[in-house]
């Protein structure tokens, strides 16, 4: 086992929760000063992050994380919202096109439901914060 190996396969131990070594690091170890060194000073770093105690979040801290998240989230919904409008717009503009081009009754009735479709969806997304509110 080269030095390598024995940092890599560690490290999954670590991660499944263990720090118990196989025989193959023991067997590196013996003869490996700094890998023997590396295990000593990861088991104790993880023996002492277990002996710490859980102190739980000041509620300040609690309440800047939510707003902080808040405000994220509230950004990108208006960015999916501006284009979801963009696409809209084109959408419209483009079935005005077909409509100009290709004058017929089935070709308004597609594009007056599609329109209206969109209009309907707009309204309701841009409208619902004036309209409904979320308290936690």
């Amino acid at each position: 086992m080269t030095c390598e190996e024995l940092r890599l396969e560690f490290q999954m131990l670590l991660d499944s929760g263990g720090i118990a070594a196989t025989e193959q690091m023991h067997e590196h170890t013996r003869t490996c000063l700094a890998c023997a060194t590396y295990l000593q000073e990861h088991r104790l770093l993880h023996t002492q992050l277990q002996q710490l105690e859980y102190e739980p979040v000041p509620e300040i801290l609690q309440n800047k994380i939510r707003n902080i998240a808040a405000v994220h989230h509230a950004k990108q919904k208006n960015i999916f919202l501006e284009i979801l409008a963009d696409l809209g717009f084109l959408a419209a503009a483009g079935l005005v096109r077909v409509l100009y081009a290709h004058p017929s009754p089935v070709n308004f009735l597609i594009a007056t439901v599609l329109v209206t479709g969109l209009l309907a969806f707009f309204l309701i997304e841009f409208l619902q914060p004036y309209f409904f509110s979320y308290n936690d």
